[in-house]
Parts: structure tokens; C-alpha cells; sequence
């Protein structure tokens, strides 16, 4: 699955910038995902975010201007599945 399957296998749906909660999305499909980690400012134009960086620096946390900076393109989305409801065959559970 990539960014570009989110909406059309639901999972996650459009949403405003003011319904925004931690572990919400920030969205460009076919391009890149952002999670939204809560406003850092209270006019709600900065937020941070985590996101995957390259394998140089991996996962990183840090402040971005609403939507993704200059970037276009990008929208907020309220993730509805988090995980598959069956694991998959090689996944250990207890």
C-alpha cells in the first residue's frame, strides 16, 4: 500500500485543519505522509509533525507551517484504521 491508497481504502478521510488531533495525518498522495503531533502555536499556522526523513537521519520530530511549508498539494486527514483487523501469516502474536 502507498500514500496514494489512503482515501480509497479508508484509511483515513479528508478532514479540516481544525479537527486536527495527534496521530492525525497530513497528507500528499503518491508523494509523502507527515503525522501531525499537535499545534505549536495557538493561531494553529505551526504544528509538529513526525515523519521519515531517509535512511540518514530516519524518523524525525520538528516544527512545520501548516499545511507541509511552501509545498502544495498536502491536506489534513483523520486516520479511521490503524492496523489490519487480521494479522498477517508471518506476524507473531501472543
Amino acid at each position: 500500500m502507498t500514500t496514494r491508497d489512503f482515501i480509497p481504502n479508508k484509511i483515513c478521510v479528508e478532514t479540516t485543519k481544525e479537527n486536527l488531533e495527534k496521530g492525525d495525518l497530513i497528507l500528499k498522495p503518491d508523494q509523502h505522509v507527515a503525522i501531525f503531533d499537535g499545534w505549536s502555536n495557538t493561531q494553529m499556522t505551526t504544528y509538529w509533525l513526525m515523519e521519515e526523513e531517509g535512511t540518514a537521519y530516519g524518523t524525525v520530530r520538528r516544527q512545520q507551517t501548516y499545511p507541509y511549508g511552501s509545498a502544495t498539494g498536502f491536506f489534513p486527514c483523520k486516520v479511521k484504521i490503524a492496523c489490519a483487523e487480521e494479522p498477517e501469516e508471518n506476524l507473531q502474536t501472543e
